[in-house]
């Protein structure tokens, strides 16, 4: 695998004139990543936990395994589905597992009380959702945008954040008229309705559009090789791992964690849909700042805040 150095094509007077050529993209990644393997189990698991709970005689930590199980399978899907994206381009592998997410994502509406074919439910959606994570989106972000990257890249991962706000009220008003399994369905629809029709007219790769901003023809860069001999990759990869326990944990337990507190349902889901508030203002601060400092001090004072609140 070769990574290809981006080089850009032209540089307008205002960074922002990338905005007039490449927001289609930005707003197909929006949705592609709110609607994706990324949010949908992290802010929805909490709240299907107690009905699950009540039908199967399933305990928390049982039902939170499912998350478990995914990340796992992600782990192994991850790097398959960045060869997929070189090989085969974005779009293709986008729009492909956007479909099988859906579908996958609805098969948990068909669980029987069995632990092993939820937890096989699970691995499903991880291995054929894996293409709706942010690494296939923002490689085409990456590709459209120059002086404006941060805030386009902020931009795109604004859907966790819209998804989190509506998630909430959304599940609950499923759950209440067509019970736990119709509310799967009713989530996996969302890629296939909504995500779905949009990338399908807007989501292209610079290959793929001749206003592209940046390409990726230019020889250059570092092959795979050089890339794992390289400290500064190792680095980003081992500081990912906590990062990832930390997003992890609190989020799919919000629920569970104030209701054993004696917070009412309604308190509750009140409450939670404000995690995805303060990350859709996370995105675009986070994004708005990387383009104007150093973006390890930017990183440094927004993970700060989460961890000081907990």
């Amino acid at each position: 695998m070769h990574l290809a150095m981006e080089q850009p094509l032209s540089r307008p007077a205002s960074g922002y004139g990338e905005f007039r050529r490449g927001w289609q993209v930005v707003l197909a990644s929006l949705l592609g990543i709110g609607l994706g393997l990324s949010p949908m189990p992290f802010y929805t698991l909490g709240m299907f936990a107690p009905h699950l709970a009540r039908e199967f005689g399933w305990s928390m930590g049982q039902i939170m395994g499912g998350i478990s199980v995914m990340t796992l399978m992600v782990l192994w899907a991850g790097p398959g589905v960045g060869i997929l994206a070189e090989r085969l381009g974005v779009r293709r592998v986008a729009m492909t597992s956007l479909v099988l997410f859906g579908f996958a994502f609805m098969s948990l509406g068909l669980s029987t009380g069995s632990l092993v074919q939820y937890y096989a439910s699970w691995a499903a959606i991880a291995i054929l959702g894996a293409g709706t994570l942010p690494i296939t989106w923002t490689k085409a972000v990456n590709h459209w945008f120059d002086r404006r990257k941060g805030l386009a890249l902020g931009l795109s991962l604004m859907g966790t954040g819209l998804f989190g706000v509506f998630s909430k009220p959304y599940v609950g008003w499923l759950i209440g008229y067509f019970g736990w399994r119709g509310a799967y369905v009713g989530l996996g629809l969302l890629p296939l309705l909504i995500a779905l029709p949009v990338a399908w007219f807007l989501f292209r790769d610079t290959d793929e559009h001749p206003d592209a901003v940046v390409r990726t023809t230019t020889p250059g860069g570092l092959t795979l090789r050089q890339a794992f001999r390289d400290w500064r990759f190792w680095l980003l990869a081992i500081a990912l791992v906590p990062i990832s326990f930390a997003l992890g944990g609190p989020v799919p337990n919000m629920e569970v964690i104030l209701t054993s507190k004696g917070i009412t349902a309604d308190k509750v889901l009140a409450l939670t849909p404000i995690i995805g508030l303060s990350a859709l203002i996370g995105r675009i601060a986070g994004g708005w700042l990387l383009d104007r400092f150093w973006a390890p001090a930017v990183a440094f004072v927004i993970l700060s805040l989460p961890g000081l609140s907990c």
